[in-house]
C-alpha cells in the first residue's frame, strides 16, 4: 500500500489554494501584532500563529511526502522553495513575539497555553542577534534549503555510466543482496554516481555549512557544535560523558567485525558489508505477519499504543511499495493538522525491513502523544526523538524473534549492524562535520579534500585496514543528513539516542508494562523539556546509567560473538 495523500489535499489546485492564502494570513498577522494591547489580544495572536504553523506544515508535509516517492518531481522541488520561503516568513512572525511580547507576557494568565512557548524565546533572546538580522538570517536559511533541495533533486537523477545505468537508489539495494559480488558493484556503482554528483554536492554543503558558522557567531557562540548543544539543552560535562562511553562502544563494536566478515563471505572489513545481514535467510516476511508482530507489542503496553499502531495500517500512514523513483531508506513526517504521522519505507519481506517499520511506528507512537499538546509544544529533541524509536524497534525485535524463532539470528544481526553504525560509521560522521566546520569558516575545500577528510575519520575510528574497500570517501555526497541547514551534527543524537534507548530497554525486560506507562507520562512532556530534563526524568545518564546501557550493549555483543 502507498500513501493516499488526498488525505491532506484533496487536489493541487486546494493545494495551490491553501499556500497563496497562508501567504496572505501571515502578512496580516503581522500587522495585527503591531497592535498587541493586553493579554488578550496577545493569546488571540498566538492562537492564530498555531493555526498557521499547523498549516504551513500540513502544505509541507505534502510537498515532502511527493518528493520522497520522486525526488525528480519538479513541480514538488517549485514547491519545496514556496514553502522554504513561507517559512522564513512565519520565523519573522515568531520574531516580532520573541523581540517585543515573550518577556512580557510569558507569565500572562491570558496566555497560559502557550507559556512555555514564551519562555523558549524569551531565553532565546540571549543568543539572539537584533531583529533586523534574525530576520534577514531567516531569508538566507530558505535559500540555503533550497540548496538541499538541488542537491538532493540532482543526486536522485545521477546514474551511472555504461550500458545499463542504475540510480543510488538501486545501487544502495544491492548493497544487501546475497551475492557478495552483487553488493560490491552495488558499493562501486554508489562511489561512481557520487563522485559524478559531487561538483554540486560540495558547493551545496559548503554553502550550507558556511551558514551554520554564520548563525553560531551571530548569536554569541564559539563554534556551531556549541550552538547545537544548547539548543539541546546539553552541558559540555553530560557531552563529552557521551563521547567517552560511544568510544567504548565504539572499541565494543570493532571487535564483532570479524564474525560480520566471516558470515558475509569476504576477508576483512568491506564497507558494503556493513549493513548486510546474512542470518535468516529463508522464508520473507510478509507484511502481515510483521504487523500482527508489531500489534501485539501495543496490545501489551496498553490501548493508546494499540489504537495508534491500528490507525496507521487502517488510515494508510505507511508508504511501503517497492518503486524505482522511491527515495531508499526510512522517515517519516509528523502531521498536527490530521494527528497522524506519514511513514516512508521499503518493505521486501527482511528483518531488517521489520526493524525499520517498527522503528517508524515509534516514531508515530510518540508524535501521537505530543500532538495532544499545542503546536508550539509538540516537537521533542532529536535525541529524544530517536530514543524512542530505537527503545520501539528493540522491543518489537525480541517480539518477532519470540513468536518466530526462525527470525532470531537476523534480529541479533539487525542489532550489531546498528551498533557498528551507530558508533563507528555514525561517530566518524560527527568528527568529520566537526573538520568540515573547521575548514568552511575560512574558505570552502575542494572534492578531493572532503573526501580526504571522510576517509581520515573513518580511519580513526575503524582503524586502517590499507584496504579502500574498507571506506566511504564519498559518505559527503551520499548521506542526506549533513544537508539539513536546519539541524547541524545530524550525528551525534543517534549516539545518545542508541545509549538511552538501551538503558529504557533494560528497564522494559526488568519491570514490564509498568516502566511503559511512566515512559508515555514523561514523553507527553517531551516536546516541553530538554535533552537532559527528559532523560532525568527517565532515569537515564544518572548514576553510572551509561554503563548500564553499555552492559546491555556487551550481552548483545558476547550473544553475537559466541556464535559458531
Amino acid at each position: 500500500m502507498g500513501w493516499n495523500l488526498k488525505d491532506i489535499f484533496v487536489s493541487d489546485a486546494e493545494f495551490e489554494e491553501c499556500v497563496q492564502e497562508l501567504a496572505e494570513k501571515i502578512e496580516r498577522l503581522g500587522a495585527t501584532l503591531s497592535q498587541i494591547e493586553d493579554g488578550k489580544t496577545m493569546g488571540s495572536c498566538l492562537d492564530e500563529l498555531e493555526r498557521l504553523s499547523i498549516a504551513h506544515e500540513k502544505a509541507s508535509v505534502y510537498v515532502n511526502c511527493i518528493l520522497l516517492l520522486d525526488g525528480t518531481d519538479k513541480k514538488a522541488i517549485s514547491d519545496s522553495q514556496k514553502m522554504a520561503m513561507l517559512s522564513s516568513k512565519l520565523v519573522t512572525v515568531k520574531n516580532t513575539v520573541m523581540y517585543e511580547f515573550a518577556e512580557k507576557y510569558k507569565n500572562d494568565p491570558q496566555c497560559d497555553k502557550y507559556s512555555v512557548f514564551l519562555y523558549k524565546l524569551a531565553d532565546k533572546v540571549r543568543h539572539s542577534g537584533s531583529r533586523d538580522a534574525e530576520n534577514l538570517f531567516a531569508e538566507m536559511s530558505a535559500i540555503s534549503k533550497n540548496w538541499a533541495v538541488l542537491h538532493k533533486a540532482n543526486l536522485a537523477q545521477t546514474k551511472t555510466l555504461g550500458s545499463n545505468p542504475i540510480s543510488l537508489a538501486s545501487a544502495t539495494a544491492n548493497q544487501l543482496k546475497d551475492d557478495p559480488a552483487i553488493r560490491r558493484e552495488g558499493y562501486l556503482g554508489e562511489q561512481s554516481i557520487c563522485e559524478r554528483a559531487s561538483s554540486v554536492a560540495r558547493f551545496a554543503l559548503c554553502s550550507i555549512k558556511s551558514e551554520n558558522i554564520l548563525e553560531a557567531r551571530m548569536r554569541g557562540f564559539s563554534s556551531v557544535l556549541e550552538m547545537c548543544l544548547h539548543q539541546d539543552g546539553i552541558d559540555n560535562v553530560f557531552f563529552e560523558q557521551i563521547l567517552d562511553t560511544a568510544k567504548i562502544a565504539a572499541e565494543m563494536a570493532t571487535g564483532c567485525l570479524a564474525v560480520k566478515q566471516r558470515l558475509s563471505g569476504n576477508n576483512g572489513l568491506k564497507w558494503y558489508n556493513l549493513l548486510y545481514v546474512a542470518s535468516g535467510k529463508g522464508e520473507a516476511l510478509s507484511w502481515e505477519t510483521a504487523l500482527d508482530s508489531i500489534r501485539s507489542i501495543g496490545q501489551k503496553t496498553g490501548v493508546l499504543v494499540d489504537g495508534i499502531l491500528q490507525r496507521a495500517v487502517t488510515e494508510n500512514w505507511i508508504d511501503y511499495e517497492q518503486r524505482p523513483s522511491k527515495r531508499s531508506g526510512a522517515c517519516c513526517n509528523s502531521l498536527h493538522a490530521k494527528k497522524a504521522t506519514y511513514m516512508m519505507l521499503t518493505f521486501s519481506g527482511s528483518v531488517k525491513n521489520y526493524v525499520s517499520l517498527s522503528h517508524e511506528l515509534g516514531h508515530a507512537v510518540h508524535h501521537a502523544i505530543l500532538q495532544e499538546n499545542n503546536f508550539f509544544d509538540s516537537f521533542a529533541p532529536m535525541p529524544i526523538n530517536e530514543a524512542v524509536a530505537i527503545f520501539f524497534d528493540l522491543i518489537a525485535g525480541d517480539e518477532l524473534a519470540s513468536r518466530y524463532p526462525q527470525y532470531a539470528n537476523a534480529v541479533l544481526e539487525g542489532r550489531i549492524n546498528n551498533i557498528i553504525t551507530t558508533f563507528l560509521e555514525v561517530q566518524s560522521r560527527f568528527l568529520f562535520e566537526k573538520d568540515l566546520f573547521s575548514q568552511c569558516g575560512s574558505r570552502f575545500p575542494d572534492m578531493e579534500e572532503l573526501c580526504e577528510m571522510a576517509l581520515s575519520t573513518q580511519k580513526s575510528v575503524f582503524g586502517d585496514t590499507g584496504d579502500k574497500e574498507s571506506y566511504h570517501p564519498y559518505v559527503w555526497v551520499s548521506k542526506p543528513h549533513f544537508y539539513y541547514q536546519g539541524i547541524p551534527f545530524y550525528n551525534y543524537p543517534y549516539m545518545i539516542a542508541r545509549l538511552a534507548a538501551y538503558s529504557l530497554y533494560g528497564r522494559w525486560l526488568e519491570e514490564g508494562a509498568l516502566f511503559f506507562e511512566h515512559l508515555l507520562g514523561v514523553l507527553s512532556q517531551s516536546g516541553k523539556a530538554n535533552v537532559q530534563e527528559t532523560l532525568a526524568l527517565l532515569g537515564v545518564g544518572e548514576n553510572n546509567c551509561w554503563r548500564f546501557s553499555l552492559d546491555r550493549i556487551r550481552e548483545v555483543i558476547e550473544q553475537w560473538n559466541g556464535q559458531d
